[in-house]
């Protein structure tokens, strides 16, 4: 233990003295942390809790470590947020989503392409990562963005040592693997991605086998080491929403053509072209540098944009109740910019170029959008609780404690409801924001948020009960008797 101890002190001693050889990335980490904070501007302009935010403004509690695992989270939140009581210290937090994401786009860079020169191009290339339609609902989380984006991070970040040794490399590999487990598991399909994409591009500039297998061994020891770590250490076992317990292999592949269900329905069709032309490109530009025989290199070149297209979901696509929703795809939009960047490092190719530029503007264009729509839900969210709350306060007037139970929901703002015939994705990134039709997180804000006086919360199924209406507006009926009282809203 102390021979590996002392290792690693002169490992780390010697990298200490090659950090100058990373001072080139200072400028395009400045540049990108300009593009992701425009992206994000009108997200954090919104001011919009975003689903667990409303409970965790209302509580000042974490919780992440305790419902799965993410003991990680749990721990740095204390010292962001500077207290155990979390407070909402927005837009903070989502500053440092900014810097953790856009540090992985200049290491995502730099790994791929092994350049001591980044241009815009690459930079245009990697853009993806952060701002994928998908990654937009993590920035969205005030609480959690900074350990969704540091789990991107830890994923991409142990490749950077993989030039010095392997047993440092493993250890990386182990760690950063811990790190992101701890933080946000979705990040799971991340280093798997990067490997196996180093590992075409070794076989493809005809590397020997020994140095291809020692990479990928060492890498997979590394990856397996952190996730053994986790599920036999750490993981709780959870069966919610979201089960970890592992699928068959029908069960997988149900999974992986569910995932490709909702990219195709949540992606606009010219989005989906420009991003089949992204991959299009990465096999040309592979063919045709290859060093092996071009028809081999051809083949195995779709065989990695396949495999890749699975193991960017991560773990989650083994999983017997994966989750399915856009925070848990983000995986995709790293793909795509993985993709983009091996397709436009080398010079004097344009097409993919101006390929890239037209995906990573739409997306750009799409974050801006995105953060109105949120503003508008939260403007049309306020002024229907407060007709309701209105009515309420000339209702209920007596010391007596009232039963109160709502039912139906607003939807969507009638402005986003237009919107989302062009962007269908809104209706999966949008939260219902004022529900009563079971949805738990539908209903914190109108219970939680305002001082009702002898108004309580209940279960009770006041849909049974014969009540008579007391008002009937536009918006919502209110029927009620002696102590009950049930909203139904339209």
């Amino acid at each position: 233990m102390k021979i590996l101890i002392d290792y690693i002190v002169q490992r780390i001693g010697a990298f200490k003295g090659e950090l100058k050889e990373y001072n080139f990335m200072k400028a395009p980490l400045v540049y990108l942390m300009v593009i992701n904070s425009i992206a994000i501007f009108s997200i954090i302009r919104a001011d919009f809790k975003y689903i667990d935010d409303l409970g965790r403004v209302l509580s000042g509690g974490s919780g992440w470590g305790s419902t799965f695992s993410r003991h990680t989270s749990d721990f740095l939140s204390k010292y962001i947020h500077g207290d155990r009581y979390l407070t909402d210290i927005s837009p903070l937090t989502q500053l440092i989503a900014v810097f953790f994401i856009s540090l992985s786009e200049v290491f995502t860079i730099y790994i791929l392409t092994g350049k001591h020169r980044i241009r815009l191009w690459d930079l245009i290339a990697v853009i993806p990562i952060g701002l994928s339609p998908y990654f937009l609902e993590c920035i969205s989380y005030k609480y959690d963005s900074p350990y969704m984006t540091l789990s991107v991070l830890a994923g991409i970040t142990p490749l950077l040592f993989m030039k010095y040794s392997y047993l440092l490399f493993i250890i990386a590999a182990s760690l950063g693997s811990l790190l992101m487990f701890t933080t946000y598991q979705a990040s799971s399909g991340i280093f798997p991605m990067l490997v196996i994409l180093l590992g075409f591009r070794m076989w493809n500039q005809r590397k020997s086998v020994q140095e291809i297998v020692k990479f990928m061994v060492s890498s997979a020891c590394g990856y397996i080491c952190g996730c053994g770590i986790f599920a036999l250490l750490i993981m709780k076992q959870v069966n919610t929403y979201v089960s970890s317990q592992l699928a068959s292999f029908s069960q997988i592949i149900h999974n992986y053509k569910t995932y490709y269900n909702y990219v195709n329905t949540d992606f606009k069709k010219w989005w989906l072209v420009l991003i089949a032309c992204i991959a299009l490109c990465f096999i040309f530009t592979a063919v045709k540098d290859s060093k092996q025989k071009k028809w081999q290199a051809f083949f195995l070149s779709i065989a990695t944009v396949w495999i890749l297209s699975a193991v960017c979901f991560g773990l989650y696509l083994a999983l017997s109740a994966p989750l399915f929703v856009p925070r848990a795809m983000y995986g995709f939009g790293v793909l795509i910019a993985f993709l983009a960047v091996l397709a436009v490092h080398k010079d004097k190719i344009y097409i993919p170029r101006l390929i890239c530029t037209a995906l990573s503007w739409v997306f750009l264009v799409f974050s801006c959008t995105y953060g109105n729509m949120l503003a508008e839900q939260k403007r049309y969210t306020d002024f229907r609780i407060q007709e309701v709350i209105n009515d309420l306060s000339s209702i209920v007037n007596s010391d007596e404690t009232i039963s109160l139970k709502l039912s139906g929901g607003i939807g969507l703002s009638p402005v986003i409801t237009n919107i989302t015939q062009n962007f269908q994705i809104l209706n999966r990134l949008v939260p219902a924001t004022f529900d009563g039709n079971g949805w738990f997180w539908g209903k914190v804000y109108f219970y939680g948020y305002f001082s009702f006086r002898n108004i309580i919360e209940t279960s009770e199924n006041l849909l049974e009960y014969d009540l008579p209406i007391i008002s009937d507006t536009m918006y919502h009926t209110i029927l009620g008797k002696e102590d009950r009282i049930l909203i139904i809203l339209k």
